[in-house]
């Protein structure tokens, strides 16, 4: 067990350098702009420093403030597919403030795939559907709340996971190295492991905890951070 601590605080260690290297220096300018889209039911997005957060609007679009230290490589629509993708300037200098991307659709949009990765920045989305949606982070939280579709797989090494009132048909993944893992719906099997313990319903678990049931199927897996379970189906 000792080891698997260690590991996660050098992992910690290591994250949180990376994610200050890419976004620190002095006297950057930022990027800022907002482009309205064709419409699209698929979303590609992979950024560096900025948070990612989803809106309901009149349109198709996408607001960005960034950092002049993270370039833009691509933002375009193609066969109903968005893609904003950045990369970071080799040159690191101080740079901290909001950054963000800002997705805008109509009220009624449904998505068929949503690919959400961020290095050091949080993802927010309320209150969409999702048929398949897979959201990562390095050193930033995620939060999702209202979501339906089929799947979920959400990942983190340091920040935490929050999972709230999301209807998902199929299977939900979530894995962490040192964030809190929260999750509050109706599941049904569940299987959670952590060395940082597991909470059921408000009932201390342990470090492993298994129920069986139908669907949706809910994976929570942490080294260290604390797992956080509310079944609403049986409580």
């Amino acid at each position: 067990m000792k080891k698997y601590v260690i590991l996660g605080i050098i992992l910690i260690c290591s994250v949180f350098v990376f994610a200050w290297r890419l976004t620190s220096g002095q006297d950057a300018k930022s990027i800022q702009g907002k482009e309205t889209l064709d419409a699209f039911d698929s979303v590609f997005i992979d950024v560096i420093g900025a948070d990612v957060l989803f809106v309901k609007g009149n349109e198709y679009a996408i607001d960005y403030h960034l950092s002049s230290r993270e370039m833009i490589d691509i933002v375009k629509v193609s066969d109903g597919e968005l893609y904003f993708e950045t990369a970071v300037s080799r040159k690191w200098k101080k740079d901290f403030d909001d950054w963000k991307i800002i997705v805008t659709v109509p009220e009624e949009t449904t998505f068929e795939n949503v690919k959400i990765s961020s290095t050091a920045g949080k993802i927010i989305m309320d209150d969409f559907f999702i048929e398949e949606g897979e959201f990562e982070t390095t050193a930033g939280k995620i939060e999702l709340s209202h979501i339906q579709g089929d799947s979920l797989t959400v990942k983190s090494v340091s920040h935490p996971i929050k999972l709230e009132d999301c209807a998902i048909k199929e299977e939900i993944v979530c894995e962490t190295t040192a964030g809190h893992i929260y999750v509050n719906g109706q599941f049904g099997s569940i299987h959670a492991k952590s060395i940082g313990g597991i909470i059921y319903n408000d009932i201390k678990q342990g470090r492993l905890f298994e129920t069986r049931g139908k669907e949706p199927r809910v994976e929570l897996k942490s080294v260290s951070g604390k797992i956080e379970i509310h079944n609403k189906e049986i409580e």
